[in-house]
């Protein structure tokens, strides 16, 4: 195949990959490797450092751009401007970016190297440093320097909401799990048929994030989540069920022993299918408040404690068979 008809260029800024450009320009790595026979990933270069107000990291495991404006005293901000190519969700270990020396606020104009690019991208390198193209994985222990110190014992609690992944592009692997020990994951929502149900399949189960596969049978913040245990294992995960928008249904499954039950056991299943640790029910509101379209009840108020002893018995039940401690939290 020849691929030196429809030429265009691209100019390699910080935070390029080939596995970077494959994923924006809609190729596989493979088909940028076949345009470019010479040239192997982890010869891809970017250009000098273009400013002495800048400084540069190379990408490790466990980086990511809300640890990296901690560590080097600047804004997320700050380092989004001096790398205007970068996409946070898609580091790549090996990645080299640029971060501003604190107190330093201005955009600059960077001077890279320049890539031919066809149907399937030719690249030529031209310059100095070099950036080896690999999905991160959070998974990959030995490479992380990390020492859990909680000496007064404190809890600490964080809620990360599914739509997090959307307009505000804020990820699992952003999540200072390092200063926390438990994660809410908001929100779950309760079925007609009275189960609990994912809030939103595409983020919650679905979704790719670098280094998962058609061949997954879990992708999405859930895997997400479990690789974040892997990395910091006093971290403990609760599936967060109703909130604001999902409360409608819950007078109903508080209202009788058998509702109560089904809801429950429903609850043990989705937590072992998807590796929580535990239960945090966020009814907005019993007896009254809330959505408007909530279901309410003068019972709810006695349903509620029903519900919740309900729940820590099916829990508990649970843990007996498979030696798991279960947790049980309210909002």
């Amino acid at each position: 195949m020849s691929y030196t008809d429809s030429m265009s260029t691209h100019k390699i800024i910080p935070g390029d990959t080939f596995w970077a450009l494959a994923k924006k320009y809609g190729y596989t790595v493979e088909a940028i490797l076949a345009a470019n026979p010479s040239v192997a990933p982890e010869q891809l270069k970017i250009a000098k450092n273009p400013s002495s107000t800048l400084s540069t990291h190379t990408i490790v495991s466990g980086d990511t751009l809300w640890k990296l404006s901690r560590k080097y005293g600047c804004t997320l901000n700050d380092i989004l401007t001096v790398n205007p190519g970068i996409i946070p969700e898609q580091l790549q270990i090996g990645q080299i970016i640029y971060l501003p020396k604190p107190g330093i606020r201005q955009f600059i104009s960077f001077i890279s190297i320049t890539l031919l690019m066809s149907i399937a991208t030719t690249l030529i390198p031209t310059s100095e440093s070099t950036i080896i193209s690999e999905p991160i994985s959070t998974n990959q222990k030995d490479k992380i320097d990390f020492e859990w110190k909680n000496n007064n014992k404190s809890i600490v609690v964080g809620y990360f909401t599914s739509w997090s992944v959307y307009q505000r592009n804020f990820f699992v692997n952003d999540i200072p799990a390092d200063k926390i020990t438990h994660i809410n994951y908001a929100f779950a929502k309760i079925g007609l048929d009275g189960e609990i149900e994912r809030g939103d399949n595409e983020a919650d189960t679905e979704k790719f994030f670098p280094g998962d596969s058609w061949s997954q049978t879990l992708r999405g913040n859930f895997n997400q989540l479990i690789k974040l245990k892997d990395v910091y294992p006093h971290l403990r995960t609760l599936i967060s069920v109703g909130g604001w928008t999902w409360s409608k249904n819950f007078s109903d499954i508080a209202m009788n022993d058998e509702s109560r039950k089904k809801f429950a056991k429903s609850c043990v299943k989705f937590i072992e299918k998807y590796a929580f640790d535990g239960i945090d029910l966020d009814w907005e509101y019993p007896v009254s408040g809330g959505h408007e379209h909530n279901i309410h009840r003068p019972e709810d108020k006695q349903n509620y404690v029903f519900i919740l002893k309900e729940l820590r018995e099916q829990l508990d039940m649970a843990a007996n068979q498979n030696g798991k401690t279960y947790l049980l939290t309210v909002a």
